[in-house]
C-alpha cells in the first residue's frame, strides 16, 4: 500500500481493519464486487459490462481501449 494512503486511513479511519487489502488502482473487481475511485469510471463500466457475459471479450477489450485512449492518464499528474 502506498504510504500516503496508509497515513490517510490511519488518520481518518483509525478503526478501519481492511487497510491490508487496499489496492492502489482506479478500479478493482473481485468475487463479484466492483469498486472504483473517481478516476476509475472507465474500468468500472468495463467490469459491469463484462460481468453478465453479454458482450464478447474481444469487443469489451476494443471498447475499453478506445475509451481509455480518449481520457488522460491520471497517474501522469501524480
Amino acid at each position: 500500500m502506498e504510504k500516503k494512503v496508509y497515513l490517510f486511513l490511519a488518520k481518518h479511519a483509525p478503526g478501519y481493519r481492511g487497510a491490508s487489502h487496499y489496492v492502489h488502482e482506479p478500479c478493482v473487481s473481485d468475487g463479484g464486487i466492483i469498486t472504483a475511485n473517481q478516476l476509475g469510471f472507465v474500468g468500472f463500466a468495463y467490469q459491469i459490462l463484462k460481468t453478465p457475459d453479454v458482450f464478447p471479450p474481444e469487443f469489451l477489450e476494443f471498447w475499453k481501449g478506445a475509451v481509455d485512449s480518449v481520457y488522460l492518464d491520471a497517474d501522469s499528474f501524480a
